[in-house]
């Protein structure tokens, strides 16, 4: 088709696959008798339509039930473990061999019985507490034996420290020189308050230090200041320390006094309930250590790592630092597995439950704890060199779970 440069291109004709009806022509074809079916249902089967339309009507409507994933299980209901593959909507479930659970053993197994274990213990606080307020119970954390050793070792460290700015050129001695110079042996008395001041601190947090002891009206604290000096608070901090040693193969010896006393005191104090559970926690810390971690997932990405034995509301047990390669008791091979054993030492064969990610459980601690009459559980890495070769051929399809019911 010819048309001028510069005039607007036509518009292309488009087919109409359809026809137009008006108004009369849409009323005859929806009202107009001329059909040509002429099928007559008979009285059977519109007896039989009737019957159906009130059976429909008479449905009682409910809404839909999910399969239970994880049961609810009674103590006298407990079957054998089964491991079944469902989809996330509980549709289709297809069992596979599952584990022997009469007592401990290596074999994937289809037959046997789950080991019944008591829990022989009972949840309960024995500590022998002078009053029931909240200074009788710190008073019996905080023994006088202990605090007596706190003040022994941060007096000797303040005297190493004058002795070492002694040494120092006049001229070059750093500018907290004066104040060193001007310590007095701490007391237990002083101690007590030190420690209140530094666990209110918790409660209060503020940037630095020496904002709790601002005079400013905004932000004035005058708890602090009536109590200590900022100073000697200051001081203090710097000289606090739990052991004269100065070298040792242990890397946390300079605190390992300190931990031993809390794990002991909470294990002659109290006992906990069955269910416990172990996880890793991160101290926040950004100084130069050879054993400092990073930890991506965790608040603290930075820091130092503890491993920590806890019952299921938060209450700490039982804690370690992890110390790197030099910890010789808990490294190399098999060291998640040396930690769970470390942490639980004192619990073992009474019955205990305890709840762990796939960090530290596998086929082979979960033996070994039911060798020492432990329940486990928790997820498991697929990949581990001694999970049964069922578990490990089998294929999980998309949005499947494999799942452990007892």
């Amino acid at each position: 088709m010819d048309y001028r440069e510069g005039s607007p291109k036509p518009k292309r004709q488009r087919k109409q696959l359809f026809s137009v009806l008006n108004d009369s022509e849409i009323e005859e074809a929806l009202y107009s008798d001329n059909s040509e079916d002429d099928y007559q249902p008979d009285d059977e089967e519109s007896a039989s339509e009737s019957e159906s339309e009130e059976h429909l009507w008479n449905i009682e409507c409910r809404p839909p039930t999910r399969p239970s994933v994880l049961p609810t299980v009674q103590e006298q209901d407990l079957q054998p473990f089964t491991l079944t593959v469902s989809d996330s909507q509980g549709q289709g479930q297809a069992q596979i061999n599952q584990p022997s659970a009469s007592g401990s053993t290596s074999e994937w197994t289809t037959t046997g019985e789950m080991k019944e274990i008591r829990f022989t213990k009972s949840n309960e606080f024995y500590g022998e507490v002078e009053g029931a307020n909240p200074i009788d119970y710190f008073n019996f954390f905080f023994t006088e034996d202990f605090l007596t050793m706190i003040c022994t070792e941060t007096n000797a460290q303040a005297q190493r420290l004058i002795a070492k700015h002694n040494q120092e050129v006049p001229g070059r001695r750093s500018k907290d020189f004066a104040r060193i110079t001007g310590w007095k042996p701490v007391t237990v008395c002083e101690l007590r308050i030190f420690l209140g001041l530094l666990f209110h601190m918790g409660t209060i947090p503020l940037s630095r230090l020496q904002d709790y002891w601002k005079t400013d009206r905004l932000f004035s604290i005058p708890i602090f200041g009536q109590q200590m000096s900022r100073n000697r608070f200051l001081l203090i901090m710097r000289c606090l320390h739990f052991t004269s040693e100065e070298e040792s193969e242990d890397p946390i010896f300079k605190v390992r006094s300190v931990i031993d006393y809390f794990n002991n005191k909470m294990i002659e104090c109290y006992y906990p309930t069955a269910q416990l559970s172990l996880d890793e926690s991160m101290v926040l810390w950004r100084g130069r250590l050879s054993f400092r971690q990073f930890i991506k997932n965790k608040r603290h990405k930075y820091g130092i790592k503890l491993y920590m034995l806890t019952e299921p509301d938060g209450l700490i047990l039982k804690f370690r630092v992890y110390a790197g390669a030099k910890d010789t008791d808990v490294t190399g091979k098999g060291h998640a597995e040396k930690v769970v054993m470390e942490l639980l030492r004192e619990k073992l064969n009474s019955g205990h439950e305890l709840y762990m990610d796939n960090y530290y459980n596998s086929f082979g601690l979960a033996k070994k704890l039911l060798d020492h009459n432990t329940y486990c559980t928790g997820t498991l890495r697929k990949d581990l060199k001694d999970n049964p070769h069922e578990l490990m051929k089998k294929k999980i399809k998309k949005r499947r779970k494999l799942l452990n019911v007892s």
